[in-house]
């Protein structure tokens, strides 16, 4: 396997004080969040629908704003911070994550377009894509279709984990990205994300214990507020999972 590129400047420290967010209605939100992400580490986010992970994430990307409390990254107030800049830092990636017609390689490179060959099969390498991709009719000039039509739900989240790992951010998002998958798709996806997660700090959301098993800690969301932050062998353990 080649070198892998890392990032290139060290992953945020980031700290969520006192924030909380309120959609309105019945659509809940988060209330007076405090946490800690240490930087270069892999924090979990667990809980049951609803409790308010999602939302978390939303807010530490800047798809949203505080309504009261504030995220500060290396000690900087989120909000202060050019909105380009952060974002040239981080990598978001969702649940079903964003794909279009065109090529598997136009869709690696939308957030990084300037990658050279070599930097292109080190991500794909890293998020253990390129099997798969050596596969496909046309390797990375196979078309896709909407929404990544043509591949598994798997190999689409491998790809934006490449994507992710392609285009050096220090901060990356993930949400939910082994629901729905078989256990070997899970599995080559949880070590995706440990190569990804070198040199990087991680938020990423879910519920699947082979997933948070790997991570530096769990925090717990419950109705919106942390209940409690511990790590993963304490909280996937019968009495811990029951407390």
């Amino acid at each position: 396997m080649r070198v892998p590129c890392h990032p290139r400047s060290p992953p945020p420290a980031v700290l969520f004080e006192g924030v909380s967010f309120r959609y309105g209605g019945d659509r809940g939100g988060v209330s007076g969040v405090d946490l800690a992400l240490p930087a270069g580490s892999i924090t979990a986010l667990a809980g049951g629908s609803g409790a308010g992970k999602t939302t978390l994430a939303r807010l530490l990307v800047g798809l949203a704003r505080p309504e009261s409390g504030r995220i500060l990254v290396n000690g900087s107030d989120l909000t202060t911070l050019a909105p380009d800049a952060w974002r040239s830092r981080l990598a978001w990636v969702p649940q079903a994550p964003y794909f279009t017609s065109g090529t598997v390689r136009e869709n690696l490179l939308l957030g990084r377009p300037d990658a050279d060959e070599d930097q292109i099969h080190t991500a794909l390498e890293a998020a253990a894509a390129d099997q798969f991709i050596s596969h496909l009719p046309q390797g990375l000039h196979t078309p896709l279709g909407e929404r990544g039509a043509g591949l598994s739900g798997g190999e689409l989240r491998r790809l934006a984990l490449a994507r992710a790992y392609l285009c050096h951010a220090t901060l990356v998002v993930l949400d939910e990205p082994t629901a729905g998958l078989d256990p070997e798709s899970e599995r080559l996806v949880c070590t995706a994300l440990e190569r990804l997660a070198r040199g990087r700090t991680v938020l990423v959301i879910s519920h699947r214990e082979q997933t948070l098993s790997g991570v530096d800690r769990v925090a717990e969301m419950i109705d919106g507020r942390i209940e409690r932050v511990v790590s993963p062998a304490e909280y996937l353990s019968p009495m811990g999972a029951a407390t």
